[in-house]
């Protein structure tokens, strides 16, 4: 998928939220420097933490949005397997993330992390 110039990578990931499981459609944006995962899934995990004050993130894919809550997940599955980590994701509504069709966005903070690559 190409949006505003940049290709967007999609992969399936499991996200892992101590003994909480669920799978996700990521997309691997670099342009974005922070990342982010949908209500739906961050509650299927149990791992929402309200923030103490919210805080405006703009950019032209997610527009502007208040982010007051966030997930700390602890172990990811990718096509390089599974991988420990601590990885903030920011909680969003779900309807903001659906117009690019997926569940989970690593922006920049996630692929340096992960080690995702960049390009298929």
């Amino acid at each position: 998928m190409k949006l505003k110039n940049q290709y967007i990578r999609y992969m399936l990931v499991g996200i892992y939220r101590d003994e909480n499981f669920t799978y996700a459609r990521a997309a691997i944006i670099p342009s974005l420097r922070v990342s982010f995962i949908v209500e739906s899934k961050a509650e299927e995990i149990k791992c929402v933490e309200k923030l103490d004050q919210k805080y405006v993130l703009k950019n032209d894919l997610i527009g502007i949005i208040g982010i007051d809550r966030i997930c700390a997940i602890d172990m990811i599955v990718t096509e390089k397997g599974y991988q420990k980590i601590k990885l903030i994701l920011n909680v969003v509504k779900d309807e903001i993330l659906r117009k690019i069709a997926c569940d989970a966005v690593f922006g920049l903070d996630a692929i340096t992390v992960l080690d995702l690559p960049l390009f298929l």
